[in-house]
């Protein structure tokens, strides 16, 4: 077993070396997980945005030469009672298995936190026993795609910014198709972040898409949803060609999205303006209804 030291909590300037070790091991995709960026200065700036980053925080460090050989990040969520474990990271030099166990052991999750989840590349074994063996279930599955050049325009359908009218029929809507999900109804028109775009179709609000561009400067859609009675009209295909075309506007390299797995029709959507699949990431949960 590795002889290393366990440090809980951390500050600053330890966020290059974490993100330097976190990117080392986001190159491989049997130690890669959708928590994280792809890049170095991503992964900083997004535990940097974390809240309770440094508190929470648990850093193994080589006995001998004090070297960072592994951290795990509990990000919690207070009201939802939650926490989604990012990492354990561990460099590749290292077992694996025997320092993950130690990380996370090391943290003491809130009494009131029920959930929790864990997330890699199908490929990420380790995690995928890791999480078995202390009672996580693989659950329903996702397709990370990505796409590299804007689709063409739309005509049609007219999408446009989410207004304040349409908060409360946007909210009903997001929380019907997407429960339990982690970004709720309300927080997702809370947002006055100019970095994340909120756009809706249809008067009244028939469907809508919530995109941003990442603190890694890349582009992302995080939601699409459309009315169950109003599908196959075209309205999902206009919300996605919007966002993907405002972000590439924007100035981000490409643009990027998750979707299950057994979403066969969503799939072939995505692939048809020009996104390609890249991934195939499995969740671990426990405690979740």
């Amino acid at each position: 077993m590795d002889e290393i030291r366990l440090v809980r909590g951390a500050e600053a300037s330890h966020l290059d070396e974490m993100a330097r070790l976190a990117g080392s091991t986001q190159e491989r995709p049997e130690r890669h997980t959708p928590y994280l960026s792809t890049t170095v200065a991503g992964i900083r700036s997004e535990l940097a945005e974390t809240n309770g980053w440094s508190e929470r925080t648990v850093r193994a460090l080589d006995a001998r030469t004090g070297e960072l050989v592994g951290w795990v990040l509990p990000d919690i969520d207070p009201e939802l009672g939650r926490v989604w474990w990012v990492g354990p990271v561990v460099a590749q030099d290292h077992d694996w298995g025997a320092v993950a166990a130690q990380l996370h052991g090391a943290v003491a999750l809130p009494s009131d936190v029920t959930q929790q989840e864990m997330c890699g590349d199908e490929r990420f074994e380790l995690l995928g026993d890791f999480a078995r063996e202390r009672g996580f279930d693989a659950c329903r599955a996702s397709v990370a795609l990505n796409c590299e050049t804007a689709p063409a325009e739309v005509v049609g359908p007219v999408v446009r910014p989410l207004r304040p009218a349409d908060h409360v029929a946007v909210t009903t809507l997001h929380d019907d198709l997407f429960p339990g999900t982690h970004t709720p109804g309300r927080a997702l028109v809370a947002s006055i972040d100019p970095q994340k775009l909120r756009w809706v179709i249809g008067e009244p609000v028939a469907g809508y898409v919530a995109a941003e561009v990442q603190s890694d400067g890349l582009g992302y859609i995080d939601f699409l949803g459309v009315d169950p009675e109003q599908r196959r009209q075209g309205l999902g295909r206009a919300l996605v060609v919007a966002a993907t075309r405002e972000l590439f506007a924007r100035g981000v390299p490409h643009t990027h999205l998750t979707v299950w797995r057994d979403n066969v029709t969503a799939i072939a959507l995505y692939r048809s303006l020009g996104y390609v699949a890249e991934r195939t990431f499995v969740p671990y949960r426990r405690g979740f209804r």
